[in-house]
């Protein structure tokens, strides 16, 4: 709260992961999974990335909703209040949010992408735990995040500022690539000495509560600093680790750095596996990387020394970890607690069931799943168990064409389903929540917005007047994102609306469907990560919606024949 003063920067209940970023979607679905309907905070690194993630939580049937700095302020307030009366379990942010906030039970805080500084980041994570329970703190990192961040830092005009800015983010890249006591680390950064009870470690982060393996690693260390001696120390790791495997690189041969005897002599090592090395020689003060933009890498008195001598040293390194899978969850789990969930008390086993089913589909008609139906279809079949063509239609995501093409197999496994377990069919909610349900088929409503159904008919007309998204977005008032989310919608409901003059190119388009179709749920975020920076939100919905619709232009002139 407000004016306390805490004697020590020492978070006991608080636990530290860093992960990689590969597979962070997969991984953050079992994680809000474990904390199922307990409080948790997201943070991300724009508002374009909250509004997408929350969207696709959402889909996956958890609590979700964004929050930053561009929403009114009643929607943001609305937010908030939802948030502390637990109506929703997971706030989706930038880093707006939370500062006037006392909500004692957060019991998980996730940094998505890698935070500026270490003050902030210990700021954001303090959020966890405050009533003194467990509270688990997540860092999704890749070195991409810190080239995006590079980049703005490159912006800013005052040289002092810069390298002052520069400076906090290579402690921030420090803490995340750490192989010792990660809290030590925090600490010691903020001036306090810490010492475990037990000498070892701190037991409450993951480098300290991972078993470590020891090896042997003379020679290893010997090949990887003689490569920094005869380079001549003023690189980064990645062309020493280049000059180490043998590569061919343009800059690698440009410097004669081919011609050296150093030039693969760990041709056998991986760039992760090397890159580990050069975190626990240094680590191990062997080694020194310079602070600022480009942190290059020097032999220490220390590493001199070893090299001279060669004792033997000996290592200690995390196992290997097995490689995740991306995507959709494992584990089916309990409906979330949001008000558009709130009533899909639904059957875990026949959703399952339901999946199977759409995968074969998909399969046999070669299409990604999510054209055939979104997650939120098949959860609200397992719902309410319609047992015909009409409950079926009323279905959100149910068309025509599927009704048409996909309604007897779906309703078969259903009916079969409820019939061994003597369930009968669920009524709907009353036709006026069927409405609002309707619209907000992809997309919670913000309270304090006109009907969704109006908001989307003025996009609709400006669109139809030849205005662009980003002037449709200024016009209103919206976000870009959110522009091309009420595309979306009104493409979906809408079969005749045409998206064609904001199609990208056709490679693109090429590109984008590959990626979507190595996800077979769909979703924004793990196709955007896959893709990368080139490629935007905007395109992949565009693409996605063509997907959706090729496949119900395919079906239903399958059906004339």
């Amino acid at each position: 709260g407000g004016g306390s003063y805490i004697s020590s920067f020492n978070r006991p209940n608080l636990i530290y992961t860093v992960r990689p970023k590969q597979h962070a979607f997969g991984e953050l679905l079992d994680l809000l999974g474990r904390y199922e309907n307990q409080s948790a905070i997201v943070y991300c690194f724009s508002r374009k990335d909250t509004e997408n993630l929350a969207e696709d939580l959402s889909s996956q049937g958890f609590a979700a909703m964004p929050y930053h700095a561009g929403l009114e302020s009643t929607v943001r307030r609305a937010t908030q209040d939802r948030f502390i009366r637990d109506e929703t379990s997971v706030i989706v942010a930038t880093i707006a949010f939370g500062m006037g906030i006392d909500k004692p039970d957060v019991r998980l805080v996730v940094h998505y992408s890698l935070p500026k500084t270490l003050e902030g980041y210990y700021q954001e994570t303090g959020r966890a735990g405050r009533d003194g329970l467990p509270g688990e703190c997540v860092l999704f990192y890749s070195y991409g995040d810190k080239v995006k961040q590079d980049f703005f830092i490159r912006q800013i005009e005052n040289a002092d500022e810069r390298r002052h800015a520069a400076d906090k983010l290579s402690k921030m890249v420090e803490y995340s690539e750490l192989r010792t006591c990660r809290r030590r680390f925090m600490l010691d950064y903020f001036g306090e000495k810490w010492d475990s009870e037990s000498g070892g470690g701190c037991g409450g982060c993951d480098v300290c509560v991972t078993e470590k393996e020891e090896f042997d690693a003379t020679e290893i260390a010997q090949k990887i600093l003689s490569a920094v001696v005869r380079t001549g120390e003023r690189f980064g790791a990645k062309h020493v680790i280049d000059v180490l495997r043998g590569s061919k690189a343009k800059r690698v041969v440009e410097l004669g750095h081919d011609q050296l005897s150093v030039h693969g002599i760990a041709s056998e090592s991986t760039v992760d596996e090397l890159k580990e090395l050069f975190g626990l020689l240094h680590d191990e003060g062997l080694m020194a990387i310079s602070t600022g933009e480009y942190r290059t890498i020097s032999v220490t008195p220390e590493g001199r020394s070893f090299l001279k001598k060669s004792d033997m040293l000996t290592l200690a390194r995390l196992p290997r970890a097995p490689s995740r899978t991306n995507g959709t969850r494992s584990r089916s789990r309990t409906a979330s607690r949001n008000g558009r969930d709130r009533e899909l008390d639904y059957d875990r086993d026949l959703f399952e069931e339901l999946r199977t089913l759409r995968k074969r589909i998909a399969n046999d008609k070669d299409v990604p799943a999510f054209v055939i139906f979104g997650d939120a279809s098949l959860r609200e079949m397992a719902c309410y168990l319609p047992h015909d063509r009409d409950a079926f239609g009323a279905i959100s995501g149910v068309g025509a064409t599927k009704l048409e093409q996909l309604a007897d197999e779906f309703l078969a496994v259903i009916v079969e389903y409820s019939a061994q377990r003597s369930l009968l069919p669920r009524a709907r909610p009353t036709a006026r929540r069927r409405a609002s349900r309707r619209t907000s088929d992809r997309s919670p409503s913000a309270s304090g917005r006109p009907s969704l159904s109006a908001s989307l008919a003025e996009t609709k007309r400006l669109f139809a007047e030849d205005y662009s998204v980003d002037e449709i977005a200024h016009e209103r008032g919206f976000a870009v994102n959110t522009i091309f989310s009420h595309l979306e919608r009104i493409g979906r409901s809408d079969p005749g609306f045409d998206l064609g003059r904001l199609m990208p190119p056709p490679d693109r388009v090429e590109m984008i469907s590959a990626a979507l179709r190595s996800h077979e749920n769909g979703l924004l975020t793990p196709v955007k990560e896959a893709l990368g920076d080139d490629y935007s939100y905007g395109e992949i919905r565009l693409v996605r919606l063509q997907m959706e619709r090729n496949f119900e232009n395919r079906e239903s002139a399958d059906s004339r024949f």
